[in-house]
């Protein structure tokens, strides 16, 4: 199989907030219910994901990442939103 076509289950609680991360398929960095953050000038590598962006909790906007080298996360993508 190549890398492209792998993915992670699907997560349970259909938009609901859950605890249980056994589906999470290992995000460098996950701003969960984040806004108004700067992610800035980091080497992001090796990862499933790069950074994952979501709002189970709450909201997530009005963040910005700036001159950050995102590569080889080879399972999902570099910046999953």
């Amino acid at each position: 199989m190549r890398l492209a076509d792998r993915r992670c289950p699907g997560r349970p609680g259909n938009g609901t907030y859950e605890t249980d991360e056994t589906g999470d398929c290992g995000g460098a960095l996950h701003l969960v219910g984040t806004s108004n953050s700067i992610v800035s000038g980091n080497l992001i590598t090796g990862n499933a994901d790069g950074v994952q962006i979501s709002d189970e909790t709450a909201e997530s906007h009005d963040n910005l990442l700036i001159r950050n080298i995102i590569t080889n996360n080879p399972l999902e993508c570099g910046i999953v939103g």
